[in-house]
C-alpha cells in the first residue's frame, strides 16, 4: 500500500487504541476531537481532502443528514469514508453504508482493525489515474511566447469568474514566474515532490501549495542553478493527488527541457502558444507533429500571441490552421495591458481592452465540466 493521508475525528470513542495507526509510516494524518460535528465546522477550510476520512458518529441520531451536511460544505475530491459507531449489528452496518460510508466499524475499535479496513478499501480503489478532462496545459513553441502570462490569466478566470478550485503548477523550475505574477511566496517543496513523487500525499500537498487568490492555489519556484530533468510520471503524481481536491489543474510547461515533454499527456487540452512568424510556425508544427506521432488523444489549440506586433514577415492565421490542423486563436499585440496587469496585481484576462476581449476565446476553451456543488462526498451519497 502506498503512502496515503488520513484524518480522524473522534468524540465518544477513545483515541489511545487508535493512535498507533499513525506510527506505521504508511498513513499520514492526525486525530482530532469533536466527531462529525467538528468535521462539519472545519471542512470549509480544508484545501485538499484526505484519502481516508474516519468519523465518530456515536450519539448522532441522523447520520445520513450529518454526512449530507458535511458533503455540502467540504471541498470536492475523492475520499473513502469510514464511520465508527456503538452498535454492532447487520442493520446498523446497512444503515451506515446507506448514509454514504465506505466502511462501518463498531466499538471497540483499535489501530489494527482500522488499518485492516483502510488496506481493504485501498485495494478496492481503482488504480489512480489522472483525469485529463480536469487538466489543461500551456506551452510555448519556444521561450518568450507569453504562455506563462496566459496560463496565469486562465487560472485566475477559472477560479474567480467560474468558481472552480484551481491549482496552477509552474513547471519551469529554473525561471518559474507564477509566484512573481501573483506576488506570493515560492513553494520549494515542489522540487521535493518532483524528486520523490512517492512522498506525495494530500497533507504534503496541502502544506506546500500557496493560495494566490480566492479559489486559486499555486505551486511555483525558481532555482537558477537546477540542471535536473524531472519525469512525466512525477508530474502525473502531483496532478493525480491535486485532482482529489481541485476542480481544475493548469500546467505551465517550460519551453526548455526541464520536465519530460510527455507530461503534456496529463492534459486534455493543450494551448500551444506561439507568434505569427516563420520560426513560430516551424516550432509549433514540430511540437504538433510530435504529439500526433504519439497519438495524443486530447485537443490542441494554437494561440497566436502578439498579432500585429510586426507586419514584415508575419505569417497569416490561415497558414497556421493548414499546418497544425487545429483551432487557432489570435491575440492582438497590446503592449499596455501586461504592464497594467502587473501594476494592478491582475492578469491580462481581467483588464479591459483588446487583449482582454480576445482572451475570452481562450476562456471558452477551458473545460466546461459541471462544477461540483454538493462537495467531496456527493459521489458516495449517489452510490459511488
Amino acid at each position: 500500500m502506498r503512502r496515503e493521508s488520513i484524518l480522524i475525528y473522534l468524540e465518544d470513542i477513545p483515541a489511545e487504541p487508535i493512535a498507533p495507526i499513525l506510527e506505521r509510516g504508511v498513513l499520514v494524518g492526525e486525530i482530532r476531537t469533536g466527531g462529525i460535528r467538528a468535521a462539519i465546522e472545519q471542512a470549509p477550510s480544508w484545501r485538499v481532502v484526505p484519502a481516508f476520512l474516519v468519523l465518530d458518529v456515536s450519539g448522532v441520531e441522523d447520520v445520513a443528514g450529518a454526512v449530507a451536511t458535511l458533503s455540502s460544505v467540504a471541498p470536492q475530491g475523492e475520499t473513502s469514508l469510514i464511520l465508527l459507531g456503538q452498535k454492532d449489528c447487520v442493520a446498523e452496518y446497512r444503515k451506515m453504508i446507506e448514509a454514504g460510508a465506505s466502511e462501518y466499524l463498531p466499538v471497540p475499535v483499535d489501530a489494527e482493525a482500522l488499518y485492516e479496513a483502510v488496506v481493504r478499501l485501498a485495494g478496492q480503489k481503482a488504480t489512480g489515474q489522472v483525469d485529463p478532462a480536469r487538466c489543461v496545459a500551456f506551452i510555448g513553441a519556444r521561450g518568450g511566447m507569453g504562455s506563462s502570462t496566459l496560463a496565469a490569466a486562465a487560472a485566475k478566470v477559472a477560479a474567480e469568474r467560474h468558481g472552480r478550485r484551481t491549482l496552477l503548477i509552474d513547471l519551469d523550475i529554473v525561471e518559474g514566474a507564477q509566484h512573481v505574477i501573483f506576488d506570493v511566496d515560492q513553494t520549494p517543496a515542489m522540487q521535493q515532490m518532483l524528486e520523490a513523487p512517492d512522498r506525495i500525499d494530500s497533507i504534503f500537498l496541502d502544506r506546500s501549495i500557496v493560495q494566490a487568490s480566492k479559489g486559486l492555489f499555486l505551486l511555483s519556484m525558481a532555482d537558477i542553478g537546477s540542471t535536473k530533468i524531472f519525469t512525466a510520471d512525477a508530474v502525473a503524481s502531483i496532478v493525480r493527488q491535486a485532482q482529489q481536491g481541485m476542480d481544475l489543474v493548469i500546467l505551465d510547461m517550460p519551453a526548455r527541457p526541464q520536465v519530460e515533454i510527455e507530461a503534456l499527456f496529463c492534459a486534455g487540452i493543450i494551448f500551444l502558444v506561439t507568434t505569427p512568424t516563420l520560426l513560430g510556425l516551424r516550432d509549433a508544427g514540430a511540437l504538433s507533429d510530435w504529439l500526433s506521432g504519439r497519438n495524443y488523444p486530447g485537443k490542441i489549440v494554437c494561440v497566436l500571441n502578439r498579432m500585429g506586433e510586426t507586419r514584415a514577415g508575419a505569417v497569416r492565421k490561415e497558414q497556421f490552421e493548414r499546418r497544425l490542423r487545429c483551432r487557432v486563436i489570435e491575440l492582438p499585440f497590446d503592449p499596455r495591458t501586461p504592464g497594467q496587469a502587473i501594476m494592478e496585481k491582475r492578469t491580462v484576462g481581467e483588464i479591459r481592452g483588446p487583449l482582454g476581449r480576445a482572451f475570452r476565446q481562450v476562456e471558452e476553451e477551458l473545460p466546461t465540466f459541471r462544477r461540483p456543488t454538493e462537495g467531496f462526498l456527493s459521489w458516495l451519497l449517489k452510490g459511488g
